[in-house]
């Protein structure tokens, strides 16, 4: 659990940075010092799972999430984002039906480029690692007199790479994100899949309240 948290604490010391440190603005209208700031952004998306093993996943679940970010630099950026996440995974397996549910916190590494700045809207583009660390997971199990199987048997941290567009009209933003899991959700149980990893497509409204 050392590394984690090593990796929490330097995103939070990113975020401090980010928020004292601005650097001169590439803009040659104004010749301002950095846009820099933070907000908040929440949305939904659609997440499932998938394995080497199991090829046949079930359909894609509705999820929830909400972060705190903090940018700096134009028109090419850089961000940290803090926040939680809600993913569901559904399986069928031999006949039976098996959900996977994982609440996480995610800490995200982000950078990304402004194209098309307009007046009062601009349009970016961002790619970058997301750190996801599993506050609650569970396996429901669908064979009646199985146990289901609880946060403990899953891995403490699992990565994805994030891969997104965003549009900002002053303030307020939107955002269209992918999340491609890269590492294994669960600990070697031979009661799961093997190499279960979770993915997501979904969307992020926001507001930037500082600038």
């Amino acid at each position: 659990m050392k590394k984690p948290l090593s990796l929490l604490l330097a995103s939070l010391l990113f975020a401090t940075v980010s928020l004292a440190s601005p650097a001169d603005s590439v803009s040659a209208e104004t010749n301002d010092l950095t846009i820099w700031g933070v907000g908040f952004q929440g949305g939904a998306s659609a997440s499932w799972s998938s394995t080497s093993v199991y090829a046949a996943e079930g359909a894609t679940r509705p999820g929830y999430q909400f972060n705190a970010y903090a940018r700096v630099f134009f028109p090419i950026y850089f961000e940290t984002q803090l926040g939680w996440y809600q993913t569901f995974g559904d399986f069928a397996i031999s006949g039976q039906r098996d959900k996977l549910v994982v609440n996480s916190l995610q800490w995200s590494l982000l950078g990304g480029y402004y194209f098309l700045d307009l007046d009062q809207v601009n349009f970016r583009l961002y790619s970058g690692m997301t750190f996801n660390f599993v506050m609650g997971a569970k396996w429901k199990n669908g064979v009646a007199g199985t146990p289901d199987i609880s946060k403990d048997d899953f891995n403490p941290m699992n990565v994805a790479w994030k891969i997104g567009a965003g549009a900002n009209v002053g303030r307020f933003s939107i955002d269209l994100f992918v999340d491609v899991g890269m590492s294994k959700v669960y600990k070697a149980t031979p009661s799961l899949p093997n190499n279960t990893r979770n993915n997501a497509v979904g969307f992020n409204f926001g507001f930037f309240f500082l600038k």
